[in-house]
C-alpha cells in the first residue's frame, strides 16, 4: 500500500486540485456576441460604383492573353496612419484596393510595371473623381508578397519595392 502511493507522481495532486478549483463556464452564444467586424461591407454607393469599374479595368489589362491582374479587393473605407515627416504620422480616412497580380505582370519590364502601377492608381483617382475619401491602392503577388503601397503618385521614386 504504501509502496503504491510512492510511485504517484507528486504533480498528480496539485493537477486535480487547480482543475477542479476552475468554476463551469457557460457557453457563449453566438448571438450575445458583437460583430467582429461591424462595418464589413461598403455602404458609400460611390466607393461601390468605383470600386466594381476599377475591378472591371484592372482584369481587362492584359499582356497578350496574360491578365496582368487576377483579382482586385475593396474594403471598406478605414483610419490609415500614414508616415508624416520623421516619427511622426497622420491619420486619414481612406479607400483600400488591393491588385493581386496575375500571370502577366511577370511578363513587364520593371519600367512598364512602375507605369501600370501608376496607371491604376490614376485609373481609382479618376473613378473617385472629388470624393473625400482617397484611396490607398496596395499591390501584391498572389503569395501575399506586397509589392508596393501608394497613397499618391511621387514626382520621383519608385512606386514598388525590389525595382532597380
Amino acid at each position: 500500500m504504501i509502496r503504491g502511493f510512492l510511485t504517484i507522481p507528486f504533480w498528480l495532486p496539485f493537477l486535480l486540485i487547480i482543475t477542479g478549483c476552475n468554476p463551469a463556464r457557460q457557453p457563449i452564444m453566438e448571438a450575445d456576441l458583437p460583430p467582429a467586424y461591424p462595418r464589413a461591407e461598403i455602404t458609400d454607393l460611390k466607393l461601390l460604383e468605383a470600386a466594381r469599374a476599377f475591378s472591371d479595368w484592372a482584369l481587362n489589362q492584359k499582356v497578350g492573353d496574360l491578365p496582368i491582374f487576377q483579382r482586385m479587393e475593396a474594403l471598406p473605407p478605414v483610419d490609415t496612419l500614414l508616415p508624416y515627416g520623421i516619427g511622426s504620422f497622420q491619420k486619414e480616412h481612406r479607400f483600400p484596393l488591393i491588385l493581386i497580380t496575375g500571370a502577366g505582370w511577370q511578363k513587364l519590364t520593371s519600367e512598364a510595371q512602375e507605369t501600370t502601377a501608376a496607371a491604376a492608381y490614376t485609373e481609382i483617382g479618376r473613378l473617385l473623381g472629388d470624393h473625400p475619401i482617397k484611396p490607398t491602392l496596395t499591390l501584391q503577388t498572389p503569395l501575399g508578397e506586397e509589392l508596393g503601397w501608394i497613397n499618391a503618385l511621387p514626382i520621383r521614386g519608385k512606386l514598388l519595392h525590389g525595382q532597380d
